[in-house]
């Protein structure tokens, strides 16, 4: 089963080339480039090496070069996420998390363990508590955390029936015999 293969007329190969070459957008520009060089008649191959693309995509922006001209090949993605911070609210976010403890911006019942140390789930509440902002996954709040240079760290399991100096009082009695 092949596919129809259209052989541009020189004014589309003209319209091409001219569109790529004015183009501000890389990925406008390479879709350009590979459906002049599909309708030229190159190899399949050759504008794979050449556009770094699949064919899928090859067959995907010719369809939509004949369906609906340069328009149709212009880059429709946003990118990133909309209902996200500013960057004058990141930069605050970033003060806070540096200045503060958990415990001290979301008070005794809004944060989890003993209020330390930042979590994704205490820097979730505070962006939505203060900024009104709610991210979709926690990536977008780990990526939040590494852009506010803070690494993400998972919180260590406590147990309450054991106080912290017995705690360390049987760790120190382990060390000491691990070295006999």
């Amino acid at each position: 089963m092949s596919r129809q293969h259209k052989k541009l007329t020189e004014e589309e190969v003209k319209e091409l080339q001219a569109a790529q070459q004015s183009s501000e957008d890389a990925a406008s520009a390479l879709r350009y480039q590979a459906v002049r060089l599909y309708g030229l008649g190159y190899a399949v191959a050759t504008i794979q090496e050449i556009c770094a693309c699949g064919l899928p995509s090859i067959w995907e922006w010719n369809r939509k070069y004949h369906s609906q001209g340069v328009a149709g090949l212009v880059d429709q993605r946003q990118g990133g996420n909309h209902a996200g911070l500013q960057p004058l609210q990141r930069e605050t976010l970033h003060g806070w998390l540096h200045e503060y403890k958990p415990n001290q911006l979301l008070g005794t019942i809004d944060h989890q363990g003993n209020g330390e140390f930042w979590s994704l789930t205490a820097v979730a509440y505070l962006v939505e508590k203060r900024f009104g902002v709610r991210y979709k996954s926690r990536t977008s709040y780990r990526n939040l955390m590494v852009k506010c240079e803070f690494s993400y760290q998972r919180t260590t399991q406590q147990y309450q029936s054991c106080s912290l100096d017995k705690g360390m009082a049987v760790e120190e009695e382990l060390e000491k015999n691990s070295w006999t």
